[in-house]
């Protein structure tokens, strides 16, 4: 367990994407992310890669391999498509959040370095405030949080992937 993948999400670059329904959201978030100067990327989609595989997978590919410098938000209409996709990824842990009380257990207790999210169930003042809460919690390094994620990443370890 490396502990440059806990720090501070607002010091790596974020990249962001979202399928065919999420796109206009996903272009707010990046848009929000850079209006607050921060590093972002938009991950934008073709006719070719626009479903939620192929945008979930371009985010958590950069993620999985370097979590110490990225972390992301990928969206899809109900955003379990996308949660389940990057959660295929190793150093990846995707977490869904419809309100910032989810967002702040997501990190707080889960350590979520994606934030997924269904564009059927948020708004454009709502996915704000859900993003803004999520960059803004830290993973509470405790000896009981520490010791679970040693076991996922012990798990993660022992699959075939």
């Amino acid at each position: 367990m490396q502990k440059e993948f806990f720090q501070n999400l607002k010091k790596k670059k974020i990249i962001v994407g979202g399928d065919h329904h999420a796109q206009p959201i996903a272009k707010i978030i990046y848009t929000h992310l850079i209006n607050k100067g921060l590093q972002a990327e938009l991950i934008i989609y073709d006719e070719k890669h626009c479903d939620y595989i192929d945008q979930s997978s371009a985010v958590a590919k950069k993620v999985s391999s370097s979590p110490d410098t990225y972390c992301g938000i990928v969206g899809c209409k109900n955003g379990f498509g996308v949660t389940t996709v990057c959660n295929k990824y190793r150093n990846v842990f995707a977490i869904r959040c419809d309100t910032p009380e989810q967002a702040i257990h997501a990190r707080e207790i889960n350590y979520s370095n994606i934030l997924t999210f269904g564009a059927s169930f948020v708004d454009k003042e709502k996915i704000k405030k859900i993003v803004d809460t999520w960059l803004d919690t830290e993973f509470e390094l405790s000896e009981k949080n520490e010791g679970r994620l040693k076991k996922l990443f012990e798990i993660e370890q022992t699959q075939v992937k």
